[in-house]
């Protein structure tokens, strides 16, 4: 039998009843609170949400730790102790007015427990309750030994006041060397379990109008014929509610049987992927073309949305959505924004030429001066044609099926500015170096090859943050991180023709 709080939670977060009264047992303060507990499930559960729910309902003091936030092992312990200092500090004027001081430097786990036992002792005792201290996400804990997990385990051991949690993803075959060590699990939501959650916030057919519009074919008899006027005015009001939730169920009951079942994760991608074909499918009804309840033909009418998979593929641009727009004869268009500015497009082309093309070849290419040797290559006439139409006598691989060169930062930026159709404004170096350390974020171009950048570890090593800047302020080599079909898109949207500067 659930209190009304927790009747809250359970109509707040649906189809989680039986993990809502697990949780609710084991933390009750009239039954015994096991020393550890292990949360697991895959992303998008609710394991987190509901767990922080169940423990304010509950009114039980817990510090919730981020382990996604900390970056060494170091981190997290000193972040898990001021946490708990910080619960304990808000609730000192009620319970507990004196709160022994601790040194904070938790270097391993032995002296994380140390302190925290002095900043604990007598808790029990005094407030009759134990504090929870949640770990989010453990399992993915950067730069973790192998024993952390099994001593943050036992820590219910050597404090009695204390209550560890391990929120977790997939719990491994005694990973916590361990046993008797109670488990509650997430499972992912099914079909009708993400249908239900879903119809509780429908997305509305038009949402700048109260009720849904009606069909021209309506429309047109109701003006011509005044008896259906009269009638009109003194029947009730279409019930708008009605056709949104009927609508949007069956919207994402076919999303889900066409793209969700084998592409969707999780709740949150599904949802993602219904808010983008949502206002597509149901631009028909909004124009008065069709009938809110005429699904079959709205299913037929969008009939490409739910046979391609556009909407599944994220884009470098800006918002990383899909514009998707109605075309001639009803059929639904998939129109992507721009995959990259002007100026970083151009730097990721001059990368991939710096990677591509052999510094040789340098002043053939990129000089005013040689470009209608460039046009006499492309015809035919250029190295490697052979003698008098002849063959060569060794055939040579195409430099863009080899992996890409390392390349300095001064000649990519040498190359970047060859083939900008307009120069660059005065003052604007530092931008250019700004954007060149935006695309290594992205991991668009890596740091990778000889010289003080070669430390990054080829194509994935040292990018991003403080190894980006690194790398641009030294002597390092990069890499560019995409390929020929990236490159030859993003070249195509700039008006770029990177073929003339390539040698085969």
């Amino acid at each position: 039998m659930l209190t009304p709080n927790l009747k809250a939670i359970n109509d707040q977060y649906p189809c989680r009843y039986p993990q809502i009264q697990q949780l609710a047992t084991l933390f009750n303060p009239q039954f015994p609170t096991p020393s550890t507990l292990v949360i697991h499930g895959l992303e998008a559960t609710c394991k987190t949400i509901l767990t922080r729910a169940i423990l304010d309902a509950i009114g039980v003091p817990y510090a919730l730790i981020k382990c996604k936030e900390c970056i060494t092992t170091r981190h997290l312990l000193e972040h898990a102790l001021r946490e708990c200092r910080s619960m304990l500090d808000a609730a000192a004027t009620r319970d507990d007015p004196s709160i022994p001081e601790v040194d904070g430097r938790c270097e391993n786990i032995g002296a994380f427990a140390a302190q925290l036992q002095t900043l604990l002792g007598g808790l029990e005792m005094r407030s009759k309750r134990r504090l929870v201290l949640v770990f989010d996400g453990v399992d993915k804990q950067r730069e973790a030994t192998p024993t952390l997990l099994p001593a943050l385990a036992r820590l219910g051991e050597i404090i009695p006041s204390l209550s560890t949690v391990l929120i977790v993803t997939f719990p491994r075959a005694r990973f916590l060397h361990a046993v008797g060590i109670p488990h509650i699990s997430f499972p992912a939501y099914t079909r009708s379990e993400i249908l239900t959650i879903l119809s509780r916030q429908p997305r509305l057919i038009d949402p700048s109008h109260s009720s849904p519009p009606k069909r021209k074919s309506q429309a047109a008899s109701e003006q011509g014929d005044g008896s259906s006027e009269n009638e009109s005015t003194s029947a009730e009001p279409p019930k708008s509610g009605d056709d949104d939730i009927w609508l949007w169920t069956h919207f994402c009951a076919a999303i889900w049987d066409a793209l969700g079942k084998a592409t969707a994760r999780d709740l949150i991608s599904f949802r993602i992927i219904c808010d983008k074909l949502w206002p597509v499918f149901v631009q028909p009804v909004r124009e008065g073309i069709l009938g809110a309840q005429e699904f079959s033909k709205l299913l037929i009418r969008n009939r490409s949305l739910l046979q391609g998979e556009a909407t599944l593929v994220e884009t470098l641009g800006s918002s990383g959505s899909l514009v998707l727009s109605m075309a001639a004869g009803g059929k639904a268009v998939a129109r992507r924004p721009a995959t990259l500015p002007y100026h970083p497009s151009y730097i990721l082309i001059a990368s991939y030429l710096a990677s591509y093309t052999a510094p040789r070849h340098d002043t053939l290419l990129f000089t005013r001066a040689n470009e209608t040797k460039k046009r006499k290559r492309r015809r035919g006439g250029g190295a490697g044609a052979g003698v008098a139409g002849r063959p060569p006598k060794h055939r040579r691989i195409q430099r863009r099926l080899l992996g890409p060169s390392p390349f300095v930062l001064e000649r990519m930026l040498a190359i970047f500015h060859a083939i900008l159709p307009r120069p660059m404004p005065t003052g604007g170096a530092a931008d250019v170096l700004t954007q060149v350390a935006t695309l290594a974020s992205l991991r668009l171009i890596v740091r990778g090859g000889g010289g003080d950048g070669g430390a990054g570890g080829g194509a994935g090593g040292g990018v991003g943050g403080i190894g980006a800047t690194e790398g641009l302020m030294g002597g390092g080599k990069w890499r560019v991180a995409v390929g020929w079909e990236v490159v030859k898109g993003v070249a195509r949207g700039v008006g770029c023709d990177i073929e003339d500067y390539m040698i085969d």
